[in-house]
C-alpha cells in the first residue's frame, strides 16, 4: 500500500477562501440578471444558496474528505486494469440531489482499487463516480449517467462540490463547483497547484469574441449585462470544444467578428460555403429561456437539448478537412476552410506558448515549428493575419488548444481540455 500523501494545507485554505468569496456573489447576481424574468421565485429561491447551506459547503471542503478524495483518486490513477490505465471522475455530491444516478444499493468501499476497476467501464461515457460519506466515511454511491460538466444556465446547482478528474497516471483536475465557473486545481507529482483563472482559455476566448474583458468573479453582481455576456458566450464556446473533442476526427474552429467579410483574402470556402451565412445555429443558440415553470419544463427542455444538437452539429463540421469558421453570433460562413497567408511574405515564425496549470503560469517564446501539424500552424496564420479572430484546434487524441493574438503576437494555450 503506497504511503498516503501530505497535501498542502495552505493550498486547500487557498480554495475555500476563493471558494467562499464567490459564493457571496450569488444573490446579487441572481436578482439583477437579465434572465430573472424568465425564473419562478421559487426558483429564485432555490437558486439562491441560504447562509446555512453556504456553511455547510464550506465545513465539507474543511473537512478531512477533501484531503483523502484527492489523494485516494492520486493512486488510484497509478493503478492499471487489464494493461491500462484509465481516467475517470469522481464527483463529491449527494447523491439524493441527481434524479437520474444510478445508485449501488449497498455502497463500495472508497479505495484507490474500487476507483480503477469501475473506471474502465465508465471511461468512455464521461460519466462520474459519485463519492459521499455514509456514517462519516467515505463510500462510492454509484455514478452520474450524464457528463459532470460544471457548465448550467442555471448558476447553482443543489448538491454539487467538487469534481476530480484523472488524466493521466499521477495528472489530477480538481474543480470546485462555483457559481458562475469553476475554481480549478492541478496535482501533479503530490502538489497541488492553483492556476489563475483568468487565464482560463475558454474565458480569454470568450474576451477575443466579445473585444472585452470579463469581470472578475467578485464584481459580477456589480456588472450584470457584461458578466452575462461573458458567462454565455464562454458556455458555448465550451459546448463546441466539448464536442469537437468528442468527436475524435481532430479539427479547427475559426470564431471572427460579425463584420468579417465571409470572402476575404486568405480564406478559401470554395468548396463548403453558405449561401449569406447560415444563421439558423445561431437563433438557436440566442432564444431566451423559458420561463422555469413545471407548466413550461417540457418547453424549456426541448430549448436545452434543441441548443445542445445545433452545437454538436456545428463542432461535428469541423471533422472536415479544413477549418469551420463562424461568427460571434454564431451565423455559420462555411467549413472546409483551406488558410493561406494573406502575404506570403507575412508569416509569423514563432508564437508563445502558455500552459495555465503550470506554477506561476509560466509562457514560452517557441518556434512555428514546435505549434505541431498542419492545423495548428495554419490556424496560428489566420490569427496572425486577423488578430480578432480566435482559433480552437482539436487534435485526433483530444487535446485542445486555443490560438489568439496578443499585441501582436501569436499566442497558444495548450491543454485546454482540461478546463472542460
Amino acid at each position: 500500500m503506497p504511503r498516503p500523501m501530505v497535501i498542502n494545507e495552505t493550498a486547500i485554505n487557498s480554495l475555500i477562501e476563493q471558494y467562499e468569496k464567490a459564493l457571496k456573489t450569488i444573490p446579487g447576481y441572481i436578482e439583477k440578471s437579465p434572465f430573472a424574468k424568465f425564473r419562478t421565485l421559487e426558483m429564485k429561491r432555490e437558486m439562491v444558496m441560504p447562509a446555512h447551506e453556504r456553511q455547510r459547503r464550506i465545513d465539507v471542503l474543511r473537512s478531512p474528505y477533501l484531503p483523502t478524495l484527492v489523494e485516494t483518486a492520486f493512486w488510484a490513477t497509478m493503478i492499471p486494469e487489464e494493461g491500462r490505465y484509465h481516467t475517470f471522475s469522481l464527483v463529491f455530491e449527494d447523491p439524493s440531489t441527481r434524479a437520474n444516478a444510478f445508485l449501488f444499493d449497498k455502497p463500495l468501499p472508497f479505495s484507490e482499487k474500487e476507483i480503477a476497476k469501475m473506471a474502465a467501464s465508465l471511461q468512455s461515457t464521461d460519466a462520474g463516480i459519485i463519492v459521499w460519506p455514509e456514517e462519516k466515511e467515505l463510500c462510492i454511491r454509484g455514478f452520474t449517467t450524464e457528463p459532470t460538466s460544471f457548465f448550467s444556465d442555471i448558476p447553482f446547482e443543489a448538491g454539487k462540490i467538487v469534481s476530480i478528474r484523472a488524466r493521466q497516471p499521477g495528472m489530477l483536475v480538481v474543480k470546485a463547483r462555483l457559481p458562475f465557473d469553476s475554481f480549478i486545481a492541478y496535482m501533479t507529482s503530490g502538489s497541488l497547484v492553483f492556476p489563475d483563472l483568468s487565464n482560463s482559455p475558454f474565458r480569454i476566448a470568450a474576451e477575443k469574441v466579445l473585444g472585452e474583458p470579463c469581470p472578475p468573479i467578485e464584481d459580477f453582481a456589480a456588472d450584470v449585462s457584461r458578466s452575462e455576456r461573458h458567462l454565455q458566450c464562454m458556455n458555448i464556446i465550451t459546448m463546441i470544444a466539448r464536442a469537437m473533442k468528442s468527436h475524435g476526427h481532430g479539427g479547427t474552429m475559426l470564431i471572427v467578428p460579425d463584420n468579417f467579410p465571409s470572402s476575404t483574402p486568405g480564406l478559401d470556402l470554395s468548396d463548403y460555403s453558405a449561401k449569406a451565412g447560415y444563421t439558423h445555429i445561431g437563433q438557436i443558440v440566442a432564444e431566451p429561456p423559458s420561463k422555469i415553470s413545471p407548466e413550461n419544463a417540457l418547453r424549456s427542455n426541448a430549448q436545452r437539448t434543441a441548443k445542445e444538437n445545433a452545437l454538436r452539429s456545428l463542432a461535428q463540421l469541423t471533422a472536415v478537412d479544413g477549418a469551420a469558421i463562424i461568427t460571434q453570433s454564431f451565423t455559420l460562413y462555411g467549413f472546409g476552410a483551406k488558410i493561406r497567408p494573406v502575404d506570403s511574405n507575412r508569416r509569423p515564425n514563432s508564437y508563445r506558448e502558455r500552459i495555465p496549470f503550470l506554477p506561476d503560469n509560466p509562457a514560452e517564446d517557441c518556434h512555428i515549428t514546435k505549434a505541431g501539424g498542419t492545423r495548428h500552424q495554419s490556424a496560428m496564420q489566420f490569427v496572425f493575419d486577423h488578430p480578432d479572430a480566435v482559433a480552437i484546434v482539436a487534435s485526433q487524441d483530444g487535446r485542445l488548444s486555443v490560438i489568439f493574438s496578443d499585441n501582436g503576437t501569436v499566442q497558444m494555450i495548450r491543454h485546454a481540455d482540461y478546463f472542460l
